[in-house]
């Protein structure tokens, strides 16, 4: 994948498009109102080295193909033994639309599968454009939240 030599956002991410607005943002700095220092705060002084976008993880993960590895072959063994999951995938996101998203939660086979498939499918209306939203950070806080906490969502 060629990168932009200006920003070091892929190409795939033109500057106009969704993904290139927070790509770009992100890398000029612009992480929605949380600094580095406001998350060192909140993690009672403990020192990090955040990075939001970083070309030496990004290669380490392309170079064992890791986009297109099998990964949901874990989740029925994982799900057999007990373990919870968290499948994240954003609702509003072209590149895992949400039928095949859902198609994919159907087939999977666990002990929770039966439970599943009677639960009816709730559609999450929206009428953004974007695939991805500006408060979305503070959405995933919340998802993650509710899953280790292990309480439903209201």
């Amino acid at each position: 994948m060629t990168r932009a030599k200006d920003r070091g956002c892929p190409t795939i991410f033109p500057p106009g498009s969704a993904a290139g607005k927070l790509c770009w943002s992100l890398r000029d700095g612009d992480t929605h109102g949380i600094s580095g220092e406001d998350i060192r705060k909140k993690m009672s002084g403990m020192t990090i080295n955040f990075t939001s976008l970083s070309d030496p993880v990004f290669a380490e993960f392309a170079k064992y193909g890791d986009i297109i590895q099998s990964a949901y072959r874990l989740y029925e063994p994982l799900l057999r033994a007990g373990v919870r999951l968290l499948h994240y995938v954003g609702a509003q996101d072209a590149n895992c639309a949400p039928a095949g998203i859902m198609s994919f939660l159907k087939l999977l086979q666990s002990p929770f599968q039966e439970e599943f498939l009677r639960t009816p499918d709730v559609p999450w209306p929206t009428n953004e454009d974007a695939t991805i939203a500006h408060d979305q950070p503070e959405l995933v806080k919340s998802i993650v939240e509710h899953w280790v906490k292990n309480v439903p969502f209201d």
